[in-house]
C-alpha cells in the first residue's frame, strides 16, 4: 500500500465514506413506529399490506443498505491502494481507474448525495422531531409548514430518492468494486438491467407512499393542508 496515499485519493475515500455512512443515518428510522390504534380484528394480511409493513419497518432499507456499506468499504479500500492492488481481490482486470478516483463519474453522485440527498434527509428529520417515523402516521406537532417545509411538501422523500439512486450510478459498476467479484457478463446484467429495475421499483413504491400520505394529511388538516400545497413544490422548488 502506497504511503501516505494521495492527497486526491485521501480525499475521495473521505468523500465515499462520508457518503456511506450518510445513507445508513438517512434510511435508519429516526423514531419508533407508531403502534396501531385500529380497533377489532386487523384484517388478514395482504401481499400488499406485507409488502408495506417489509418497508415502513425499516427491513427493505437494510437490504439496500447493505451492498451499499460493502461496496463502499471496498471502494475506499481501492482508492487508498492505487495503483496497487490486493491479492486477495479475485479479479482488478476490468477495474476502471475513473471508479476509484475523483472523475465525472464519481463526483456527480458524490455531490448529490452529500450536497443534496443526505442533507435533505437529515433535515426533514431535525424538522419533524418525533413526528418523522417510517410508518405512516399523523404528525404529532401537526402540519408543519416551516423550515424546509416552506418550500418542499416532501423533502425527505427526494432525500430518499436520492440516497437510492446515486450509490448506484456510483457502486454498481461492471469496471467497479462490484466487477472485481463478478464474471463480466454478471456485473454488466447488474449494472444495466438489475440496478435500474431496482431504483425504478423504489421510486414506485415512494410514489405509492406519497400518494398514501398526501390522503391522510388532506383528510386530517383540510384546508389547511390545501393552502399549504398550493404554495409549495412537492419535491423540487420552482418546478415540480
Amino acid at each position: 500500500m502506497p504511503f501516505p496515499p494521495s492527497l486526491s485519493q485521501a480525499t475521495f475515500a473521505t468523500a465515499v465514506l462520508a457518503s456511506a455512512a450518510g445513507c445508513i443515518i438517512g434510511l435508519t428510522p429516526p423514531n419508533p413506529s407508531p403502534p396501531s390504534t385500529a380497533a377489532g380484528t386487523p384484517p388478514a394480511p395482504t401481499t400488499l399490506s406485507r409488502l408495506r409493513h417489509f418497508i415502513t419497518n425499516g427491513n427493505l432499507n437494510n437490504v439496500i443498505l447493505a451492498p451499499i456499506a460493502v461496496l463502499s468499504l471496498h471502494t475506499v479500500g481501492l482508492a487508498l491502494t492505487h495503483p496497487l492492488t490486493p491479492s486477495w481481490i479475485p479479479t482488478t482486470a476490468r477495474l476502471n481507474p475513473r471508479r476509484i478516483s475523483w472523475s465525472t463519474d464519481t463526483a456527480v453522485p458524490l455531490a448529490l448525495l452529500l450536497c443534496v440527498g443526505i442533507p435533505l434527509r437529515l433535515i426533514a428529520f431535525r424538522t419533524l422531531g418525533d413526528s418523522f417515523t417510517f410508518k405512516l402516521a399523523t404528525p404529532k406537532r401537526g402540519l408543519v409548514t416551516t423550515g424546509v417545509y416552506r418550500y418542499l411538501q416532501h423533502p425527505s422523500y427526494t432525500g430518499a430518492a436520492v440516497i437510492f439512486v446515486a450509490p448506484m450510478v456510483l457502486l454498481y459498476r461492471d469496471d467497479g468494486a462490484m466487477g472485481c467479484w463478478m464474471p463480466e457478463g454478471v456485473g454488466r446484467v447488474v449494472e444495466r438491467v438489475v440496478a435500474p429495475l431496482v431504483a425504478a421499483g423504489m421510486l414506485t413504491l415512494m410514489g405509492m407512499r406519497v400518494v398514501e400520505e398526501e390522503r391522510m394529511l388532506r383528510g386530517r388538516f383540510g384546508e389547511e393542508w390545501e393552502r399549504w400545497t398550493e404554495g409549495t413544490a412537492r419535491f423540487v422548488p420552482w418546478l415540480w
